[in-house]
């Protein structure tokens, strides 16, 4: 999504009165950390990730940095 699209989508999530936005699967574009600066809307990307984690398995880290 472009910068366009990301300010229509934001300034909606502001208009209900919230203040970020949970990504668990992705971080997004640059375009949309710009917006939400902007805006004044923290996003907060998530890995998804639901298992114990140690940071002593080399598997898992690299998944996460995928």
């Amino acid at each position: 999504m472009d910068t366009t699209g990301w300010m229509r989508m934001l300034r909606i999530v502001k208009s209900y009165g919230l203040n970020h936005v949970r990504f668990h699967t992705l971080v997004s574009t640059e375009a949309a950390f710009k917006v939400a600066s902007y805006i004044g809307i923290y996003l907060q990307p998530e890995l998804p990730m639901w298992w114990s984690f140690k940071g002593d398995d080399s598997s898992q880290i690299a998944f996460m940095l995928k």
